[in-house]
């Protein structure tokens, strides 16, 4: 039985491949930017970047391949459909003071729903979405 256990643990430790998913937070260049990556590589699973003072956030996911008119964004019991937007990966635009940047603010996950396919987000830490409305309001 604990051989079972140990085996499903280094099979889940395996498939993760060794990488650390943080959130890092830069303001330079003009932008203000939040990712979700694994440091050190070209591994993203989110960006939020916005001009200083612009009131406006681009949130970029990656993983999803689909690239409809229209996604689904929800946090929580937050859901709102927005028109996608060109970018490297699947991109909308919201406004700094909407509810889903609120509640993804708050610790709670982030979901994009495009295609049939859903791209899951954890939220950043407090202090660093803090410091990304800061710069971004």
């Amino acid at each position: 039985m604990i051989s079972s256990l140990v085996a499903a643990g280094m099979l889940a430790l395996a498939g993760q491949g060794g990488h650390a998913w943080v959130w890092s937070y830069y303001d330079n260049d003009g932008r203000a930017v939040l990712a979700r990556e694994v440091p050190d590589t070209a591994h993203l699973n989110a960006v939020l970047e916005c001009s200083p003072g612009s009131g406006m956030v681009h949130l970029t996911v990656y993983e999803a391949s689909a690239r409809p008119a229209f996604v689904n964004v929800s946090v929580g019991a937050v859901s709102a459909d927005m028109e996608r937007v060109e970018g490297d990966g699947l991109s909308v635009r919201l406004r700094l003071d909407h509810p889903i940047l609120h509640a993804f603010g708050e610790g709670q996950a982030l979901t994009v729903t495009a295609g049939g396919q859903t791209v899951a987000v954890a939220a950043p830490g407090p202090r660093l979405m803090s410091a990304f409305r800061s710069a971004c309001g």
